[in-house]
């Protein structure tokens, strides 16, 4: 019975983090967009408006990422969540995953799963055992899982 609400807390606590790692991830990403988009995504002429919208929303989506994995790890700390890179691995595999399927972001499954990955990735992360190698085995599933969406995200966005 003491184990419930010390997972429930730690679903909290992960709700917490992503709000403020969003926050502050997005004004990185506010702040940097304005310095790469005009480097990375310069129009030289009409014709190439609509490709230079689109990268513009890549980068955008890319520096957003970017603030809000390195936010989340920091808020993770500050909020003293345990086992912090298993969580941080688990939601930003989670963000990636929202990311891969962004063209669906008018169905309501898609909602339904971004507001449920917090408590998915405290879940996933949690310290179901005491066993140091089944703590090491579920940090290594997870940035297993982090790398192939890493690896499916930029082909995606290299296909577009």
């Amino acid at each position: 019975m003491a184990e419930r609400p010390e997972l429930a807390g730690r679903v909290a606590w992960s709700y917490l983090a992503t709000v403020l790692a969003a926050a502050v991830g997005g004004l990185v990403a506010l702040v940097a967009y304005q310095v790469v988009n005009p480097l990375a995504c310069s129009v030289p002429s009409d014709e190439f408006a609509e490709q230079a919208l689109s990268c513009s929303l890549v980068w955008g989506m890319g520096l957003w990422v970017i603030g809000f994995s390195g936010a989340l790890l920091g808020a993770l700390a500050v909020l003293k969540v345990d086992n912090r890179l298993a969580c941080w691995l688990a939601m930003v595999a989670g963000t990636l995953g929202l990311l891969i399927g962004v063209g669906q972001i008018g169905q309501w499954w898609w909602w339904v799963a971004a507001l449920l990955l917090p408590a998915a990735a405290a879940l996933a992360s949690a310290p179901w055992s005491d066993d140091p190698r089944i703590r090491r085995l579920q940090s290594v599933a997870l940035a297993v899982l982090l790398a192939g969406l890493v690896a499916v995200f930029a082909v995606q966005v290299a296909a577009s």
